[in-house]
């Protein structure tokens, strides 16, 4: 068995053979958050369905199953784009859009900040969205 060596890609990227990533900082932004100070803390165990009423596991990719999270989530203060993604929800604009017009929900964007990715690249504006009010009744009051 020979050792695999790092492409040109890894590298670029700072990983190493064995897959982990060195984290890259980037100083030149003092208004910029790292994406350790944004991190999502998800205390479930695997296997476990997504909350007790949920008919979708933890890794489900069902527009439910997202709506679901996007709420959960939002329970504990503001979320980043980069938050939702790092949980599952590849347009979590799309999701938070859809939920405010036909679920019942009040999630507006509250701030867009300067954000460095865990590869160490710097996006502006990254949208921060808070959970201001949710449907009283109907279909959205299930969720």
């Amino acid at each position: 068995m020979s050792k695999r060596t790092n492409t040109s890609n890894e590298k670029a990227l700072g990983r190493t053979s064995e897959g982990s990533m060195k984290r890259a900082t980037n100083s030149d932004d003092s208004n910029a958050v790292s994406p350790n100070q944004l991190e999502l803390k998800l205390t479930f165990k695997a296997g476990q369905p997504a909350t007790k009423t949920s008919k979708y596991g933890l890794k489900s990719t069902a527009t439910e199953a997202q709506y679901e999270r996007i709420d959960r989530m939002l329970t504990t203060g503001e979320k980043s784009t980069f938050q939702f993604r790092r949980a599952g929800i590849m347009s979590p604009a799309s999701r938070i859009k859809e939920m405010n017009d036909k679920l019942g929900y009040y999630i507006p964007t509250t701030d867009q900040r300067d954000i460095y990715d865990e590869q160490g690249f710097l996006h502006k504006r990254v949208a921060i969205y808070e959970l201001v009010d949710r449907p009283k009744h109907g279909r959205g009051a299930a969720i």
